[in-house]
């Protein structure tokens, strides 16, 4: 948050009046949250397998997140922006500056993916 709320200062003379102030913040946000994931997989790639999994508590919790973690990061994004935060498709693609119709096949092919996933692990557990 403060990462975010620092790029929002020190980028305050790029906003432009005629975007919501939200919209202009939760795009900041998200591109400071896919930076720091980009750091964590590079810090994960030089650990274990054997460390990631012994800070995740077991259960489903562990499969959301595996399975969570094939599904591509924009439309994990977009998962998390609209079924967490509640975001209609149209404030998504201000957001994450792309056409509503990417937004609609991003997160249908993310959500498609997750189900995916999560009933293959069901099924071999």
């Amino acid at each position: 948050m403060q990462r975010a709320l620092l790029q929002g200062y020190l980028g305050a003379s790029g906003y432009r009046p005629d975007w919501a102030v939200s919209t202009w913040l939760y795009r900041i946000l998200t591109n400071v949250c896919v930076d720091e994931l980009r750091r964590r997989a590079t810090r994960a790639a030089h650990q274990g397998d054997d460390v990631r999994d012994a800070i995740h508590p077991a259960g489903d919790y562990v499969d959301l997140h595996r399975a969570l973690a094939r599904v591509p990061r924009e439309a994990r994004v977009l998962l998390a922006l609209r079924y967490v935060d509640g975001l209609s498709y149209e404030e998504l693609a201000r957001v994450r500056g792309i056409s509503v119709n990417t937004v609609k096949s991003q997160l249908a092919r993310g959500k498609a993916l997750l189900r995916a996933e999560l009933a293959d692990r069901g099924g071999t557990s």
